[in-house]
């Protein structure tokens, strides 16, 4: 199983769709109009709260959730990871997209477990304080699931993969077969718009 998990506003979404075009199942054979990530699927969590198994495709995506619970995730369900790609960008971009983003949808009191007391007595640079220190500890507390387990791991950089093919082809090499790698250029083209960088 391939696992893409790290930090939102990095085109993880864009490299799902780049793996689905390149043959890798992420869950439409059951699911045609799929939720990008899958475990938040709410027919998914219907068939989890039945106590049944869905099938899983060879690759899902769950960002803060694989974050910090990998291997409850693992042992679980007794995944094989075949490869996790963690997707990453700068520490203050990051920060600055979340407070940017629809308004600041990622950047309220409730993700980082405040009051709106609480939230309203801080200034703008206390509020993205707390954004950089809940970022770097997402990816901490992966490097603390990853590492003791030994998952073979690879870190893409945004935005230079959605700009550089050929840098993202190195990067996704541990997964692809011959015949994918022929083909990745032209299907990397056809999925992938640099000029959408900063939306992603």
């Amino acid at each position: 199983m391939i696992l893409i998990t790290g930090i939102s506003h990095t085109g993880s979404t864009a490299l799902l769709l780049l793996l689905e075009q390149l043959g890798f199942p992420i869950g439409r054979e059951d699911f045609p109009d799929l939720w990008l990530e899958f475990l938040r699927d709410p027919r998914v969590q219907a068939i989890l709260e039945r106590g049944e198994v869905p099938t899983w495709p060879r690759v899902i995506k769950h960002l803060g959730g694989f974050c910090y619970h990998l291997n409850e995730h693992v042992d679980r369900w007794g995944w094989e990871v075949e490869h996790v790609f963690v997707m990453v960008r700068d520490l203050e971009e990051s920060v600055a997209r979340r407070a940017k983003y629809k308004e600041g949808r990622d950047l309220t009191p409730k993700a980082y477990g405040k009051t709106q007391t609480e939230w309203a007595k801080l200034s703008e640079r206390e509020k993205q304080g707390l954004a950089r220190d809940h970022l770097k500890d997402e990816l901490g507390a992966l490097l603390f699931n990853l590492v003791p387990r030994e998952y073979p791991f690879t870190c893409l950089f945004y935005p230079r993969w959605v700009q550089d093919a050929g840098y993202t082809l190195r990067k996704l090499a541990a997964v692809l077969s011959p015949d994918q790698t022929r083909m990745f250029n032209q299907t990397f083209q056809r999925v992938i718009d640099p000029k959408k960088v900063g939306t992603y």
